[in-house]
């Protein structure tokens, strides 16, 4: 999109026919998925060693990239258009001014970039520039990201964490033609100078535990698509009412969202009839379950495929029935109870169910026949209550894999042989259940031969020995490190 290389179709949006565009590519072999998700969507993908040599050495031909690391041993070019920087930080040429691209992959920032130089640069993408251990590097690093809104053709940033944001800040107002702004450097408040960028489609801010507080007049980004994260606690108090007037949002990510900020925040989310994926997590004070958590959302946005909810919310908004595209649910912290699970078990197109630190606090979870008709992966994670899982004839029809990750199933895991599909089982982290020996020879006997992995089977006869009154051992301590950043990466 940043290269101009996505044309405008009647109907579709940049984002949607650069997919179009991307799955051509899977189509005629030019490129291999690598990472396929629950919802079948390509995650990731390769390049075959022979097409890359390939594209190489036609694009080198056509001189349209320079790669240092693979190219200084070849006489110099001028007039390139893509610069990708990997292993060395030598550029055999005194010709940037073609440059529209610039990408590094844990490697040194050479000194000639700056603004002067690169005038026509719309790309800049320093992916783990800042990891690399060299004091001159990363002062050519800084130097770059301070003087960024002289680069005023960009219109794709990426900065990774541990850079110098104060002068970006400062002059961030200055890049009119930026579509993707991405920084995982620790960002506060944003500048009110953000409001300028009326071209920009993707804000997002990597510190999620953390949020960026936005300043009053986001509304008028009338183009984004995806905004996260929002400190709603922390951002001026017009905000949350702003947010409805981003009608073409795809993916919202918002925290530290508190009790009066539920009925003003409901009212935004019935404008975003766009929206598909929806992430929120709650002030971590709030000590009581939110029992009106978002139930006066009127007009639920009906293409809405993902979900997450942080916090103790104690049920599900009563709209989320109506979702019939739900796709993916990760609840954390949730503190549901039998009632949320009934609610989720008929969702239509529901394909991934991730329960997490006490999302739920029932201690039997039974699935029950004929129901989750889709599903396809199932995780808990640190469900502390949880003793007992139970699989019911008929259930479950389309389940490939099971995770548990951290429980302790005292009454352990039942009816795994009534799970059709099932391709995999795994026992991640330390995890106890009772029946274990049962449970291998279910899937032992399974006609799928589905693999069971256990990470730590030594912990399964620790525990084993501990209810039979043989060590005084008790389960393992709750992992402090733990946090809301490595809740939403694994969901």
């Amino acid at each position: 999109m940043a290269e101009g290389f996505v044309r405008q179709k009647r109907g579709m949006t940049p984002e949607e026919v650069a997919e179009e565009y991307f799955y051509e590519l899977i189509n005629r072999n030019l490129i291999q998925p690598s990472n396929v998700g629950v919802d079948e969507r390509i995650r990731s993908c390769r390049v075959h060693d022979i097409m890359r040599e390939l594209l190489l050495a036609k694009s080198i031909e056509e001189n349209l990239v320079f790669i240092t690391g693979e190219q200084e041993n070849m006489a110099p070019i001028d007039n390139f258009r893509h610069l990708a920087i990997t292993r060395s930080n030598e550029i055999r040429t005194t010709n940037l001014h073609g440059i529209r691209s610039i990408s590094s992959f844990h490697a040194k920032v050479p000194s000639v970039i700056s603004p002067s130089k690169l005038k026509l640069v719309k790309i800049l993408d320093m992916d783990d520039t800042t990891d690399v251990d060299d004091t001159e590097s990363y002062k050519n690093f800084n130097r770059v990201i301070r003087h960024l809104g002289q680069f005023k053709h960009l219109k794709y940033v990426y900065i990774p964490h541990g850079s110098d944001m104060t002068g970006l800040l400062n002059s961030l107002g200055n890049l009119r033609d930026l579509q993707t702004l991405i920084t995982a450097s620790l960002i506060k408040i944003m500048p009110k100078n953000i409001i300028k960028l009326q071209n920009l489609r993707h804000l997002l801010t990597a510190r999620e535990y953390i949020g960026v507080a936005m300043p009053k007049g986001i509304g008028n980004l009338k183009q984004l698509q995806v905004l996260k994260w929002v400190d709603i606690g922390r951002s001026h108090r017009r905000v949350v009412e702003e947010l409805a007037l981003l009608r073409q949002l795809r993916k919202l990510g918002v925290e530290n969202l508190r009790r009066e900020h539920y009925k003003k925040f409901s009212a935004s989310i019935g404008q975003l009839s766009s929206l598909r994926s929806l992430k929120i997590t709650l002030a971590e004070d709030d000590e009581e379950a939110a029992a009106d958590f978002l139930d006066s959302v009127s007009s639920p946005p009906e293409h809405l495929r993902s979900i997450y909810f942080w916090g103790r919310i104690g049920k599900l908004p009563v709209w989320v029935s109506s979702l019939y595209n739900l796709a993916k649910v990760t609840l954390s912290y949730t503190r549901l109870d039998d009632a949320a699970i009934v609610v989720l078990q008929e969702l239509p197109n529901l394909l991934l169910l991730n329960l997490r630190y006490d999302a739920y606090v029932g201690t039997r979870l039974t699935f029950r026949s004929a129901k989750f008709s889709k599903l396809k992966e199932l995780r808990f994670s640190r469900l502390k209550n949880l003793e007992e899982l139970v699989f019911e004839e008929g259930t479950l029809p389309e389940l490939q894999t099971l995770r548990l990750y951290n429980c302790e199933l005292k009454s352990g895991i039942s009816g795994a042989e009534h799970l059709p599909k099932l391709k995999k089982l795994e026992l991640e982290y330390y995890v106890y259940a009772a029946n274990l020996d049962e449970v291998q020879k279910q899937v032992g006997e399974h006609p799928n031969r589905p693999a069971l992995e256990i990470e730590y089977p030594e912990y399964q006869k620790e525990r084993e020995d501990f209810y039979r009154g043989n060590t005084s051992s008790g389960p393992p301590a709750e992992d402090a490190s733990c946090s809301v950043t490595e809740e939403m990466e694994n969901s």
